[in-house]
């Protein structure tokens, strides 16, 4: 099983997440990921989230980095297609790209385990993004 696990990420860039329902039903997942690009300022997250919040876009994990100019909000949602259409119509810059998401026990050194696992298969981890669930 594990040689498939890895041979399904090759091509891929990797999201390491524990998010809600797909999470839940699946070990991993291919979906998408969205960066858009910010001006660096007051608002500018509140606008954005507005956007997809007034949309009904829901996001099961997030994280966000910048520079002295920039923000990059880079975001996993399951409503892949309205998500690109609200964007598109909304004049966001951003691109999206293929993403795995998949579920880390919580528990100490699960991510070491994932990480060691993924590196020894030659997979580069681009992104991580944490996103905490009830275990139920």
């Amino acid at each position: 099983m594990q040689a498939e696990v890895f041979g399904m990420l090759a091509g891929f860039r990797c999201v390491v997440a524990r998010s809600p329902s797909d999470i839940r039903r699946h070990a991993m997942i291919e979906t998408r990921q969205f960066c858009v690009g910010l001006d660096n300022a007051p608002g500018m997250l509140a606008r954005l989230c507005g956007t997809l919040a007034d949309s009904g876009i829901s996001l099961d994990a997030m994280c966000v980095s910048d520079d002295a100019e920039c923000c990059w909000v880079n975001f996993v949602s399951s409503e892949v297609e309205k998500a690109d259409r609200v964007l598109a119509e909304a004049g966001y810059r951003f691109l999206s790209e293929k993403v795995l998401v998949l579920r880390i026990e919580n528990q100490v050194g699960g991510l070491k385990c994932l990480a060691s696992k993924l590196a020894e298969a030659g997979v580069n981890i681009n992104y991580i993004y944490g996103a905490g669930v009830p275990d139920s």
